[in-house]
C-alpha cells in the first residue's frame, strides 16, 4: 500500500495521509462522471440537430422572364394578305422560331412569365412551376412574301 504525506498549514504540522485505494476510488468516480457528461452531450447534440433538420423551412419563389413582350396595338394593325414579312419584322423584331412549311414560312413569337415556388423541409422538397405565354404565329406566303394568316393568342 502506498501512503502518501501532504504537507498542510496546521498550527501543529499534522500530515494528512491518503492511501493509493483512496486515489485510485476518487480517479474512477471521475472517469465515471466524464463519460456520463460525455454520452449526455452526445445525446443533446443529436436530438438538437434531428429537431432543427426536421423543423427548419425555407421557401423559394422565383420568376423568369423569356422573349420580348408583343405589343398589341402592332397586332391589331396585321392584315392578312396586305403585311409585309419586313414590316413585322420591324414592328416585332427577330421571331423565337421560324419554320418553313411547303410554300410558307411560319413565324412564332413568344413571350413568357414562368413562375415558381418551392418549400423545402429538412430532407423533402416540393416545388410548382406555372409557365404563361403570350404568342404571335405568323405565316407568310413564300411567293408573295405578305401575311396569310396569323393568329394572337394571350395568357397574361
Amino acid at each position: 500500500m502506498l501512503n502518501i504525506a501532504i504537507p498542510t498549514t496546521r498550527k501543529n504540522d499534522e500530515e494528512i495521509r491518503i492511501s493509493d485505494n483512496t486515489l485510485f476510488n476518487n480517479r474512477n468516480v471521475l472517469k465515471n462522471q466524464k463519460e456520463h457528461i460525455m454520452k449526455h452531450l452526445t445525446f443533446t447534440a443529436f436530438i438538437t440537430i434531428a429537431f432543427l433538420a426536421a423543423t427548419l423551412q425555407s421557401c423559394a419563389t422565383s420568376e423568369t422572364v423569356t422573349g420580348n413582350p408583343i405589343d398589341e396595338t402592332l397586332v391589331a394593325k396585321i392584315v392578312d394578305g396586305q403585311t409585309t414579312e419586313q414590316q413585322i419584322i420591324t414592328w416585332f423584331g427577330a421571331p423565337a422560331t421560324t419554320s418553313e412549311l411547303g410554300d410558307n414560312v411560319l413565324y412564332v413569337y413568344k413571350y413568357c412569365k414562368t413562375s415558381g415556388s418551392g418549400l423545402y423541409t429538412g430532407y423533402f422538397g416540393q416545388t410548382k412551376s406555372v409557365e404563361k405565354c403570350n404568342e404571335l404565329t405568323v405565316t407568310f406566303d413564300k411567293a408573295t412574301g405578305t401575311v396569310k394568316a396569323h393568329n394572337f393568342q394571350k395568357a397574361f
